[in-house]
Order: structure tokens, then C-alpha cells, then sequence
């Protein structure tokens, strides 16, 4: 493959040139902040004329934002009758841009046409495109711009009218070709499509039946009762469970026509953990950075981005980190920085809980604009929420689709599921799995699982069996291994941690192998705890809590368990801890990762740690708490935990 020349056939005005008249709305802001609307009457790529009722002053700095243009910066020259002269400070890259969009009005204009285009273009943040022609050839190509109906590209090579083409894997077909580029029209109105389709983790039945299709752009609404599987519909659509091992699946799940694989998802919003103490700015630029651009140049692209869909709240924070910003501009950020990979559709996890009224009509109204260039399908409670802002709703409960219609039939319906939902906020419908005995005597049982749900859950009982096994407390009469291995912490293989830092109050003991925590959800949501934990590449967790983990969450994540209970403050026997680490030993010999946890991630489990130090690393128990302390002060929190860890240390030595 070769790579084209990109710069396409549209040079900007030479600076001699007059500017040419248009009639563009606009409005400025001034260096105190204050800003005004106005309009221009006259422009090149050197001077902006514009008129307006507030004159700014001679040498002020002004930066513009024009319909159609964008925003750019200019600096006042004098005043002409009742227009402002501005002289414009552009790139190159910029001038070409202006350059073009110029000539598009300055043509609206002279001929008397009219804008007839379904949905406004835009110039992509991340210009580069891969385009496929038929034959299997692929040449690098420039989107001048691109809506929801098609895209303009700039390449050296020749298309012909009628051909079939893909575009970054979206097909469309070549619908007018100019000198050194061409237009193509995307093909389809659907991004997603389920038929009869399935999920599974073992033995656990999640979704049934899904059968739906997600229009080309718009806001669909996913609705339902707690844990019935809307998640999980997001994230096996977005091909995030393809390494988990209890993963199944059945039925057909498409993405532009294709079968969902790694190289072909929907997007979906997420929290990147690389990201999080770095500026908003490289969360936005996350998927579209381009190493041929200065810093000035992505900067403006992303200033561009955020105005065109009137993100401006996020401007004066690009350079704060995203950890830091408020949980309305954090949701922003994320949702604009998948959007600006230009997904055919963006898939978004109830991204307003916890936020305000007012808030989340803020964030909905970011979705609006952003779906008239892409699908979206986002997740709701809110029903006021969905009603604002869907052009359809599903309604998903039992593993399958009870409704998906048009917004205002959907709050109309006469079914009799859809209208309990409607007016109590949930409706009880079985579990797809559920079975009479653990049904109520009068309620109807779920229809029969289809006939591939049953195969998939044949080839998974002696995996679940396994896992089970795993998820059980440890037996108080289980015998321990002797003769035991000297320092065998020491001789696991070594395993660099990943780059993710995990969640607050994490850190490794032994590097990439073994780490403490708090419990998930002791300080932020549990899902969004167990993704900090599985991206650090904790593969099970080692569960002192006096309740076990729930078991969902961990399946989901191909993640899993052992439990043993210690009451708070206090510290176990050394026999069920000989037990434990015994089996722990087994676990990390295979390749576990392990994470010790208690409630607040420093008593118990510095305790169960300081034990592992001891017998598997050839401490003494003052050296493992020294050890311990030198990463959270906090680790091994009680006298009697203090004690309790010496007479282990004497019975290690005693055993030895």
C-alpha cells in the first residue's frame, strides 16, 4: 500500500487578494471574556469584515466563531463606516480550511442556492482515512468533511461513479468525483443488528433473544430493570468479553453489515485509566492524535470540535487534569473523545447518574448534537431523560427485547410489561434462566432458552464446576501441602505490572504478581472499581470481607475469587491462614494475579500480605510490616493483628 499525496486541489487566496462578500452569523469574544454576536459581510484568508452592535476596540484580540467556518482568531485593525477590519493570524493548515469553506459560500451566494443538506458537515478532527476499493486496493485519502449521510475526500486516485468503496470499513458508493477527490454516499441505514442473539457467562443466562436494529444516526434509548442485562448488551457488543473465558454467545450480532471482531465494534464510552492524571486534552486527542501536527495545530482541531458541538464549558479546562474536573466535564470529555474516532455508533452506560437536573440536560443536549452525526444507543433510568432526548426506546427485561418503538408510541403502548414499566419504573419479568422452584407460584415461567443457548450452556458446565470451586470460603479442615517451599515468592516468575495504576488505596507487594486494595465499591461505584482492577491485571481477588463479592460483577470480568471471612479488626487463625496461602501459592504459580482485600484494603488484608511475606518471602514479621508500612502507613492496623503475625512468623519457623 502506498501512501498518497494528501494535499488535495484547494489552495487558499493569495494574501493580495480582495475578500470576497458573504453573509455569515457569527460572534466573538473579547479578552475580559464577554461575547458578542455579529456577522460577516466580507472575507479572505487575510481580513474578516464583520458588523455588530458592540465595537471592540483597535488591537484587541478577538476570537470568532463562524457558522460553517469555526473559530479562529483575529486582531482589530480600524473601523470602516460600520465595519470592523480585522487582520486574521492563520496556519497553513487553517488557511486551507477557511480557504475552502469560503468558496462554498462565496458560491451559495452568487447562485442563489440554498443549504438542502440533511445535516450539517464537519471537518473531522482525525482526517485520515483508509479508503477499500472493490478490488481489495487501499489508499490513504483526506476527508475535507463528512456528515451522517456521506463523506468528501481528497485522493490521487480516480474513482469511478457507482463504485462500491469502504471507508475506515463503512461501506458506501462514489456519488460525484472532482479533480483530486470525490463524494461518497454511506451505504445502509442500520450500524447495529441482533438477531436471535445471546450471552452467557457459564451457566448464567444474561440475554436470551435479542433481536433489534439501531438506526444510522439518532438517540436510542435503552431501558429496563436493575441487572437485566443492558450492560452487558453494550459491552459484548462493543467486543469487550472476547478473552473471557466463561464468555458465550449465540445468534447473530452485526456492525456495518459485518460480524462483530476486534476491527469491527461500536464504540463504547469508557473511563481509560492511562488517562486519567493526564490533561483533558490528551483524553480528547486519545484516538485521533496526529505526530504530523504541532501541539498548536490539535489544539486548534479540538477547539473546532468542542464549538461545533457547543462544548465551550470544556475549553477553559483543557489543560487541567481529568481527574480533577468536575463529573459533568469528566462525562463530556469521555463521550467527546470516542465520538471524535467518528464510530458509526457510539454506545454510552447511563451517563447521567449522579448528576443534577440541570446537569444532565446539559450532558443530553451534547448527545443530541453529537447524533446528528452518529448512532448513539445509550442506557437510561430516567424516563423524563429518555423522553427528552430519544427517537426510539428499548425496553429490555427477561433477556430480551419486551418493546422498541418510536418514542412517543413507546410511552402510549398497550402492552401490558411496558405500561407496568412506564408507571412503577421496573416490571417483573423472570430471569431468561429462572426455573419454577425458584419462581413465585403465580408467576409464569420465562419461554424455553433457544435451542444454541442450550448447546452453549453444555460446553460450559465443567468450567462453571471449576469456578464454583474457586468462589467457595476456604474448608477449615482443608490439610496443607509439607513440606512447604523456602521463599517460593522469591522463585515465581517475574511479571511487569501494566501501565494502569488501579483503583485508590492499590499497591503492589510483589510487582505484577500480588497486590492489596479495598473491597470494590468501598470508595467509587463497584463496576467501576472491578475495570481499574482487571485493566491492572488482577486475574483474582482474595476476599477477607466477612460477605463475599457478589458473583455477577466478577463473572463479567473474567474475574474470580476466593473467600476468607475475617471479622473486622481482628486476625485469623494460623491455620486457615496456613490454608490460605497455600492456595494462593497454587494460584500465582499458575499465573494468577492476586489482589488481597478487606473493607478498607489496610487491617486485615495488611495482615493476610504480612503472612504472605513471612512464609512465602522469608520475612520476619517486623520486616513485613516495615515492608507493608513503607507503601500505606495504614497496613496491619490492630495489636492484636501486630501479635497475631509474630506467633505466625515463630509458627512458620517452627514448621520449617
Amino acid at each position: 500500500m502506498t501512501q498518497q499525496n494528501l494535499a488535495g486541489p484547494v489552495f487558499p487566496p493569495s494574501e493580495g487578494d480582495a475578500p470576497a462578500p458573504v453573509d455569515i452569523p457569527a460572534r466573538f469574544m473579547v479578552p475580559s471574556g464577554d461575547e458578542f454576536t455579529c456577522k460577516i459581510s466580507a472575507m479572505s484568508t487575510r481580513e474578516v469584515h464583520f458588523s455588530c452592535a458592540e465595537k471592540p476596540q483597535a488591537g484587541e484580540k478577538l476570537v470568532v466563531y463562524a457558522k460553517g467556518l469555526g473559530r479562529f482568531v483575529a486582531f482589530v485593525e480600524r473601523e470602516e463606516g460600520d465595519s470592523i477590519i480585522a487582520r486574521l493570524e492563520l496556519s497553513d493548515a487553517k488557511s486551507v480550511r477557511i480557504a475552502q469553506r469560503l468558496a462554498w459560500h462565496v458560491d451559495q451566494r452568487a447562485t442563489g442556492k440554498s443549504d438542502r443538506r440533511k445535516n450539517a458537515r464537519v471537518v473531522p478532527i482525525r482526517q485520515l482515512a483508509l479508503v477499500k476499493l472493490a478490488t481489495g486496493v487501499e489508499h490513504f485519502a483526506r476527508i475535507n468533511n463528512v456528515s451522517p449521510e456521506g463523506v468528501e475526500l481528497a485522493l490521487n486516485v480516480e474513482l469511478e461513479v457507482g463504485s462500491e468503496v469502504a471507508i475506515d470499513s463503512r461501506p458506501a458508493t462514489v456519488k460525484r468525483v472532482f479533480d483530486g477527490g470525490a463524494y461518497a454516499e454511506f451505504l445502509g441505514s442500520e450500524t447495529l443488528t441482533c438477531r436471535g442473539y445471546g450471552v452467557a457467562f457459564g451457566a448464567k443466562v444474561v440475554l436470551a433473544d435479542i433481536t433489534l436494529t439501531i438506526p444510522a444516526r439518532g438517540v436510542t434509548v435503552l431501558m429496563g430493570p436493575a441487572g437485566t442485562g443492558k450492560s452487558t448488551l453494550l459491552r459484548s457488543a462493543a467486543g469487550l468479553f472476547a478473552r473471557n473465558e466463561i464468555f458465550s454467545s449465540w445468534g447473530e450480532a452485526l456492525y456495518l453489515g459485518e460480524y462483530i471482531s476486534a476491527g469491527n465494534a461500536p464504540a463504547l464510552v469508557k473511563q481509560r485509566i492511562e488517562m486519567t492524571q493526564r490533561p483533558a486534552l490528551e483524553s480528547l486527542l486519545f484516538h485521533v492524535s496526529d505526530p504530523n501536527l504541532t501541539a498548536d495545530s490539535q489544539r486548534e482541531k479540538i477547539l473546532e470540535w468542542l464549538e461545533h458541538f457547543q462544548a465551550g464549558d470544556v475549553v477553559e479546562h483543557l489543560d487541567q487534569p481529568f481527574v480533577d474536573l468536575e463529573p459533568l466535564l469528566q462525562r463530556k470529555v469521555a463521550i467527546l473523545s470516542e465520538a471524535a474516532a467518528r464510530p458509526a455508533l457510539l454506545m454510552i452506560d447511563e451517563p447521567t447518574s449522579g448528576l443534577a437536573d440541570e446537569e444532565a440536560a446539559d450532558l443530553l443536549q451534547l448527545l443530541k448534537a453529537i447524533s446528528r452525526q452518529m448512532a448513539i444507543l445509550v442506557v437510561l433510568h430516567n424516563q423524563k431523560e429518555a423522553r427528552s432526548v430519544a427517537q426510539g426506546i428499548i425496553l429490555l427485561a427477561g433477556g430480551r427485547i419486551q418493546e422498541y418503538s418510536p418514542t412517543e408510541q413507546f410511552f402510549a403502548s398497550t402492552n401490558p410489561i411496558v405500561q407496568r414499566f412506564v408507571t412503577t419504573g421496573s416490571c417483573a419479568v423472570p430471569a431468561p434462566d429462572a426455573t419454577p422452584e425458584t419462581l413465585a407460584e403465580d408467576a409464569p415461567p420465562p419461554p424455553p432458552l433457544p435451542e444454541p443457548a442450550m448447546r452453549s450452556l453444555d460446553l460450559h458446565k465443567a468450567l462453571i464446576a471449576e469456578t464454583a470451586a474457586v468462589d467457595q470460603p476456604v474448608p477449615a479442615a482443608e490439610q496443607v501441602e509439607t513440606p512447604r517451599h523456602t521463599a517460593w515468592l522469591n522463585l515465581l516468575p517475574k511479571k511487569p505490572p501494566t501501565s494502569a495504576r488501579g483503583p485508590l488505596g492499590f499497591h503492589w507487594v510483589v510487582e505484577g504478581r500480588l497486590a492489596g486494595a479495598p473491597r470494590p465499591g468501598a470508595v467509587h461505584d463497584v463496576a467501576y472499581e472491578l475495570d481499574l482492577i482487571k485493566d491492572a491485571g488482577v486475574t483474582t481477588l482474595i476476599t477477607l470481607t466477612e460477605t463475599n463479592l457478589p458473583q455477577g460483577p466478577l463473572l463479567l470480568r473474567g474475574l474470580d475469587n476466593v473467600h476468607l471471612p475475617i471479622p473486622d479488626g481482628k486476625a485469623p487463625t494460623i491455620e486457615s491462614t496456613l490454608i490460605l496461602l497455600n492456595r494462593m501459592r497454587k494460584l500465582m504459580e499458575s499465573g494468577r494475579v492476586l489482589l488481597v482485600h478487606c473493607l478498607q484494603g489496610v487491617g486485615r488484608t495488611g495482615t493476610i500480605l504480612a503472612s504472605c511475606l513471612i512464609e512465602g518471602g522469608g520475612m520476619s514479621a517486623s520486616e513485613a510490616i516495615s515492608h507493608l508500612r513503607s507503601l500505606n502507613p495504614e497496613y496491619v492496623k490492630t495489636k492484636e493483628q501486630e501479635e497475631f503475625l509474630a506467633t505466625f512468623e515463630e509458627a512458620v519457623r517452627t514448621r520449617s
